[in-house]
């Protein structure tokens, strides 16, 4: 089987999929920096309820439970 890095060298070999790739670049950096910032804020201590109740922790009587 073959590692990510492997299929990935493999794949970009092709100039079709290689400009196809960089041409990308910007979205996936964008979707990079995005995950990035949710999860600093999510580790965020003012944020910590925040992040409770998305995960199904609710404080009573927030209607959340």
């Amino acid at each position: 089987m073959k590692t990510l890095d492997q299929l990935k060298t493999k794949l970009l070999k092709n100039p079709q999929t290689r400009a196809e790739y960089d041409a990308l670049a910007g979205e996936f950096e964008a979707a990079r920096e995005l995950m990035a910032a949710f999860v600093e804020r999510q580790s965020s201590p003012k944020h910590a309820d925040g992040a409770a109740l998305r995960q199904g922790r609710g404080r009573a009587g927030c209607g959340a439970d």
